[in-house]
């Protein structure tokens, strides 16, 4: 009684007493519209990421994860999130285009493609203009970019297959014999080709620290290393008669790796790719397993962190690829052999260091004379592969210089592989000062002594180091 005659009296009261209150769920209601409205005013504020994908023919057909987007021109945008989406292109009479797009926060970016006609739509007395440059190069210097990459023509040393630089001296010949190697009994590659048919299998393999030590490198035939992004490098392990039960981490491919793999017509297993990588592959229309698209014969390691543990097997790759797609006869591309019992005779190189720069990167290699092998040591330490735990070899190396310079923001690089320049080869515990020599980029390299004779290596695990001009090899005279 005494609150009911105290509201009674009170005026406030007595002016609301005759309003309805309203239930405390139209108050909730209310207030979450406020927010929703407030948070799409933030989003309208907030920096869009955009990407504009025109080509050349325009009217191009965009793919976005299996769907219909649209035509070239198309804008594609995002907000609040960095923009980044695999597109297919795909114009009847053109080679289809298939890559990733990237746009950082609040940037804003066109990338335009130059669609190659397919051969049959070549007309008489044209040529095939893939013959014309590198895979990619034109989309990539069709992107607007705030500098442009020198060409490759500019990069390359001109190097004629049959004359290699005048600086090179020596005539290194095989232990016994007084003929240069190439007059020697050994399978080239033809003539391995027809003897069997290949099927070289190209694994791309991650060397970050926390994907180290590696597996499967041990067992491969062929294994490229070339620099990647972030001052690290990467490896292409190719699997021709070599068989491993465990191979990775396996990573993103890059176009430069692709442009080897197709030098001997390797199916490419590999965990996404740089743009240039998607442009490549399908360029050359390389049989491919790609673990993006959750596609089969990869599985995922709890003993390491992601993205460090995607693995495949040599068996399991080939099965999931026979299931795309049949595969076709490839071949040992730059690679001839020899007797291992003919020895090269020349400068002793018993030790062997290749330092990357500006990369700092090291890489050392000791000459084991009893097993006429190369013990792999990288960054100071023993390479050894995390399953036998046994210290990597090599029966060859090569070290390669090719031109490399820097093609976008993310620090993604190219290379001269076109073109020519010098070369050396460490067989039989000694050097072989040379070159290395491809004419076009349909072209197989062909790899010369300094006398000009083709190169014979000894089977088994061939390294072959890709450095820049700036980088340092020395080796015991």
């Amino acid at each position: 009684m005494f609150l009911e005659s105290l509201d009674a009296q009170d005026p406030r009261t007595q002016q609301t007493a005759g309003r309805p209150r309203l239930p405390a769920g139209v108050w909730l209601g209310v207030a979450a519209g406020l927010g929703l409205l407030l948070g799409g005013c933030a989003l309208l504020v907030w920096p869009e990421s955009a990407v504009t994908l025109e080509s050349n023919p325009a009217g191009a057909e965009v793919m976005l994860d299996g769907q219909v987007a649209g035509r070239t021109p198309l804008r594609l945008a995002s907000r609040p999130w960095p923009l980044q989406r695999h597109v297919d292109v795909t114009l009847p009479g053109y080679h289809s285009w298939s890559g990733s797009l990237e746009s950082s926060l609040g940037e804003s970016k066109v990338v335009a493609l130059e669609l190659e006609p397919l051969p049959a739509q070549a007309g008489p007395g044209t040529t095939d203009p893939r013959s014309d440059h590198r895979p990619g190069e034109q989309a990539e210097s069709a992107t607007r970019m705030a500098t442009a990459p020198p060409a490759a023509s500019e990069q390359a040393t001109d190097i004629s297959p049959t004359s290699p630089p005048a600086s090179l001296r020596g005539e290194p010949v095989l232990e016994g014999s007084k003929t240069p190697p190439s007059s020697q009994a050994g399978p080239t590659p033809e003539a391995a080709e027809a003897a069997a048919p290949v099927y070289p299998l190209a694994i791309m393999i991650e060397n970050a620290p926390a994907a180290r030590p590696q597996s499967g490198l041990d067992t491969a035939d062929i294994i490229f290393e070339a620099m990647a992004e972030g001052g690290i490098s990467r490896f292409m392990a190719v699997y021709v008669d070599g068989d491993a039960a465990v191979v990775g981490p396996v990573r993103s491919a890059r176009h430069y790796f692709v442009n080897l793999a197709a030098e001997i017509g390797a199916s490419v297993v590999h965990v996404g790719a740089s743009p240039l990588g998607y442009v490549s592959l399908n360029w050359y229309g390389l049989r491919d397993l790609d673990e993006t698209f959750g596609q089969p014969g990869f599985w995922r390691s709890r003993t390491r962190p992601a993205p460090h543990n995607a693995y495949t097997s040599v068996a399991g790759a080939r099965a999931a690829l026979d299931e795309r797609a049949p595969a076709a006869t490839g071949r040992w591309g730059s690679f001839a052999f020899k007797n291992q019992d003919q020895r090269y005779q020349g400068s002793p190189a018993s030790a062997i260091s290749i330092d990357y720069q500006p990369w700092g990167y090291r890489v050392d290699y000791r000459y084991d004379a009893a097993d006429n092998r190369y013990l792999r040591s990288m960054e100071g330490l023993p390479h050894l592969d995390a399953e036998s735990h046994a210290q990597l070899q090599a029966a060859s190396v090569a070290v390669l210089t090719v031109n490399t310079w820097v093609i976008d923001p993310a620090g993604r690089l190219d290379m001269a592989q076109v073109g020519g320049g010098p070369a050396v080869y460490f067989i039989d515990g000694v050097a072989l000062e040379g070159s290395w020599s491809k004419a076009t980029t349909s072209a197989v390299s062909r790899l010369f002594d300094s006398a000009g004779n083709a190169v014979r290596f000894n089977p088994g695990p061939i390294w072959v180091q890709l450095i820049s001009p700036e980088s340092n090899v020395s080796y015991d005279k």
